[in-house]
């Protein structure tokens, strides 16, 4: 699919991670869509004007078998 990733990480502050990650992606694709494709990056833009790359919500799993980390991992 191509509207999703899987991350695996390990951190002390996922949360935080996953905020810094999503602020930097989305200000580096941004960038990259208005030097590259300044009409798709208007497919992002808001309201009030702004740029819009991630959902809000996260959806958190644990990994607790070597079979669903397995599953995770495979690359398509």
């Amino acid at each position: 699919m191509l509207n999703h990733i899987h991350l695996i990480i390990q951190s002390s502050d996922v949360s935080g991670f996953i905020r810094d990650f999503k602020r930097h992606t989305s200000y580096e694709l941004i960038k990259n869509l208005k030097s590259t494709e300044p009409n798709a990056a208007s497919l992002f833009t808001t309201e009030n004007n702004n740029y819009t790359i991630w959902q809000k919500t996260n959806f958190p799993k644990l990994i607790e078998s070597a079979d669903y980390f397995w599953q995770k991992k495979a690359i398509y």
